[in-house]
């Protein structure tokens, strides 16, 4: 069966793969307009992209009612029709907006510790994922309500925050990006802070 399943997903994939670049670009669109490193100066575009996402809140959501009413029609369907991305920009919005308020603070100081582990936390969130759902962990994929889902988002982010926090106690960078550098540039990559201290302290000044 998971031979099979592999085979319809390479089958699949061609037609997935615009959606994902389409998103892609509008990422490289945001950062290269700043309008996600300066959202005071690019107030005009949130505003269009909230209307995005609204539109995309209310796609989304027709589908989620006419599953909840005993329709044949599955959630899952709307990230195939594409009605994700529209959603997407409105979420890029809302949570850009959130962080020019002084309150949230808190919160984007750990986003941002977060995003320094990025690939490790995205791994990290995988091998949670499989162990819950697949058939060698928990099994409870096709087992949960598509509400009961949206329950285990959460819990992964509460992990994501967890290893963000000890592990940045002591190292500069995630396990995944240390062996990641540490492969490309074949070079001895300090991860722990003392160490990052001690190199610091006994490199020559650079001239200017």
């Amino acid at each position: 069966f998971r031979f099979v399943y592999w085979i319809m997903t390479a089958v699949s994939l061609p037609f997935y793969i615009p959606g994902v670049l389409g998103l892609m670009l509008i990422g490289i669109w945001l950062g290269r307009n700043g309008v996600l490193a300066e959202p005071d100066r690019r107030a005009e575009t949130l505003r269009s992209m909230s209307l995005i996402g609204l539109a995309g809140l209310i796609l989304n959501s027709l589908p989620v009612i006419a599953a909840s009413t005993g329709s044949v029609f599955e959630p899952n369907y709307i990230v195939d029709f594409g009605l994700s991305a529209p959603l997407a920009v409105g979420y890029i919005a809302l949570i850009t907006w959130l962080t020019t308020k002084k309150w949230l603070r808190p919160l984007n100081w750990m986003l941002g510790r977060i995003g320094r582990f990025a690939l490790s936390n995205y791994l990290l969130q995988s091998v949670i994922c499989t162990s819950f759902f697949y058939s060698w962990g928990g099994g409870y994929f096709e087992k949960l309500a598509f509400f009961e889902v949206l329950l285990v988002v959460p819990a992964v982010w509460l992990a994501n925050v967890f290893f963000t926090l000890v592990w940045g106690l002591k190292f500069i960078m995630g396990p995944v990006e240390w062996l990641w550098r540490r492969i490309s540039t074949g070079q001895p990559l300090a991860i722990t802070h003392a160490a990052i201290s001690e190199v610091n302290s006994v490199s020559p000044p650079r001239r200017l």
